[in-house]
């Protein structure tokens, strides 16, 4: 989060913090063996990648990518 801070990416920030809430939601639920709250908090965990790749990141090359 504070990387995107520094860059004043607000977006970043927001997906940032949403992933890392929905990360620690999933390690509970696999401590926990709940394999339906687990399922759910890894849709939450995926949900906030693409959108921050598709605004943060730009293709360099063949399997190249760099922070914009």
């Amino acid at each position: 989060m504070n990387y995107w801070r520094q860059r004043g990416a607000a977006d970043g920030v927001k997906l940032a913090t949403a992933g890392k809430a929905a990360a620690v939601q999933l390690a509970s639920a696999a401590r926990a063996g709940n394999d339906a709250e687990a399922a759910e908090a890894f849709k939450a965990v995926a949900a906030t990648c693409k959108p921050c790749h598709d605004a943060h990141r730009e293709k360099v090359g063949e399997n190249s990518y760099r922070v914009k």
